[in-house]
């Protein structure tokens, strides 16, 4: 951990590095993607495995970024959202979601929503 190691509402860790301020959740619960017969199909399910992770915890890591940066005082510095699955295979483990936070908020506005109100 860097510098700056806190806990904000329920996230579980967040931290500052490389000029960012981290908010990572740690989950837990067995790797378990449906394997095909393959390599190819066992690494596909794989690749479907960690996507849908990645979108299932979305709102909730967007929740966590608008807590510390909605605090009083406010985060100055930008903010990277990451899950940390321990029970993963090496590589597979750490996955950074800001970008699909981004896109989500994106779409909020588009639809005339406020991504601070999410329902």
């Amino acid at each position: 951990m860097a510098q700056g190691e806190d806990s904000f509402g329920q996230a579980r860790r967040t931290f500052v590095a490389d000029g960012a301020r981290w908010i990572v959740d740690f989950k837990t619960g067995a790797w378990s993607p449906d394997a095909g017969q393959s390599a190819e199909g066992a690494e596909a399910a794989a690749a479907r495995h960690v996507a849908q992770k990645r979108i299932q915890y979305v709102e909730q890591l967007a929740g966590y970024r608008d807590l510390v940066r909605d605090a009083p005082g406010g985060e100055t510095l930008s903010i990277r959202l990451a899950l940390y699955f321990a029970e993963w295979p090496q590589g597979r483990r750490w996955q950074e979601i800001t970008d699909l936070v981004d896109a989500a908020d994106a779409g909020l506005e588009q639809a005339g929503r406020n991504p601070g109100e999410r329902v």
